[in-house]
C-alpha cells in the first residue's frame, strides 16, 4: 500500500499479473475493484499485416494475431472479477447452445464437390473409409428408358467396391445389365491440388437375344483450381467389347462449377476413338450436405438425331462410417 494525503490507494503487487490483488475479493463495493487493461496486441510495423480479430468464450478475451501466414494466440494476463459475471456477446444464450447453433451453421454451408453422379467421366475421390453411398438414376431417351442402381462401399481405406445394374426397355422388350467395378487412388485430390486414380470393372449385358461381357479400365485425373469452386476432370482408358472382339480407347473430359455452396453446374464430353462424341450438361443439388444430393441431366451426340438424345434424373445417398 502507498499513503498519499491520508488515503490509501490499491496497487497490484509485483510478479505475474494473472491474479488480482487479494483486495479485490473481500467485502467491500465492486465499483472499487480496477483491473488495468491488458496491453493491445500489435504485429511488428515490419510485419505484412497488422489485422486481429478478437473471440470471446467464457471470463477470457482471446485474442489471435495473424501475422502474414503466421497466426498466434495471445491470452489476456488477468481474470475479471467473479464478482462480476460477463455476459455473452449473444445475449442470455448459453455456451452449450451458441456451440450448437455454429456446429449446426457449419453443417449447414460446408461445401462439398464430387463428380459422382450425374457425370460418367470419373474424379479421383472415393467415399469415405468404411462409409457406403448408393447411387440411383432413370434415364430416358425417345426410344425408352434405363434404370439403374450402383451401392458402393470402401472395405479397405484405399478400395472402393461397386456392384449393381440397370434394367433397360426400349419398347422392344426388356434387358438388364450387371456393373461390379474396383477404383483405388494413387492421389487423392486436394483443394487447389490434383489427384489421380485407376478404375477397372465389367459390364455384363443380358438381353434377349444373347449374353455378352466387356472389360474396361481407366486414370481418372481431377485438378482444383479456386478453393473447388472450379474443378476438371480428365479420365483417358480402354475398352474390350467381348460381343465384337475389338478393343477400343475411351476418354472423358468433365468440369464443375459452383454455383452456391449446394448448387453445382456440371459439363462434360465423352466417347471412344471411334465415332460421334456425346455431350452431357446438368445440374447439382444437394438437400443434406455430405449425405443426400439430387441431379439432373440432359445429353446428345454430336451430329446425332432426336432419338440419341436423353434426360436423367438422379439421386445419390451417402452413409456415415459403417465399419
Amino acid at each position: 500500500m502507498v499513503v498519499s494525503s491520508g488515503q490509501k490507494v490499491e496497487t497490484w503487487p509485483r510478479g505475474r499479473r494473472h491474479f488480482p490483488a487479494k483486495e479485490a475479493y473481500g467485502l467491500k463495493p465492486v465499483s472499487r475493484v480496477r483491473i488495468p487493461p491488458s496491453p493491445p496486441v500489435k504485429c511488428s510495423e515490419t510485419s505484412a499485416c497488422g489485422r486481429f480479430f478478437v473471440f470471446r468464450a467464457s471470463s477470457f478475451n482471446r485474442r489471435f494475431t495473424r501475422c502474414g501466414s503466421a497466426c498466434r494466440q495471445v491470452r489476456n494476463r488477468y481474470r475479471h472479477d467473479p464478482a462480476v459475471p460477463r455476459r455473452s456477446s449473444m445475449g442470455n444464450l448459453s455456451m452449450p447452445a451458441i456451440a450448437v447453433i455454429i456446429l449446426a451453421l457449419l453443417v449447414w454451408l460446408h461445401p462439398t464437390a464430387f463428380a459422382a453422379r450425374p457425370m460418367i467421366t470419373d474424379d479421383a475421390r472415393i467415399v469415405d473409409p468404411g462409409s457406403c453411398q448408393l447411387e440411383s438414376w432413370v434415364k430416358r431417351n425417345q426410344s425408352g428408358h434405363e434404370v439403374w442402381a450402383l451401392p458402393g462401399c470402401n472395405v479397405t481405406g484405399n478400395l472402393e467396391l461397386t456392384a449393381g445394374g440397370a434394367k433397360v426397355n426400349n419398347g422392344e422388350g426388356s434387358a438388364s445389365t450387371t456393373l461390379v467395378q474396383a477404383k483405388t487412388l494413387f492421389r487423392p485430390i486436394s483443394s487447389n491440388g490434383w489427384g489421380a486414380g485407376l478404375t477397372v470393372g465389367t459390364v455384363e449385358y443380358l438381353p434377349l437375344a444373347r449374353r455378352s461381357r466387356d472389360l474396361y479400365a481407366y486414370i481418372p485425373l481431377s485438378f482444383s483450381f479456386a478453393d473447388d469452386a472450379f474443378v476438371l476432370h480428365l479420365n483417358t482408358g480402354w475398352l474390350r467389347e467381348a460381343g465384337r472382339g475389338t478393343h477400343r480407347l475411351t476418354w472423358g473430359l468433365g468440369t464443375e462449377l459452383a454455383l452456391s455452396q449446394r448448387s453445382w453446374l456440371i459439363a462434360e464430353a465423352f466417347g471412344q476413338d471411334q465415332g460421334r462424341p456425346f455431350f452431357q450438361a446438368g445440374w447439382r443439388q444437394w438437400l443434406v450436405p455430405d449425405r443426400v444430393q439430387l441431379d439432373a441431366t440432359y445429353g446428345d451426340r454430336g451430329g446425332g438425331g432426336t432419338g440419341e438424345k436423353w434426360f436423367s434424373l438422379g439421386v445419390r445417398f451417402l452413409s456415415p462410417k459403417l465399419f
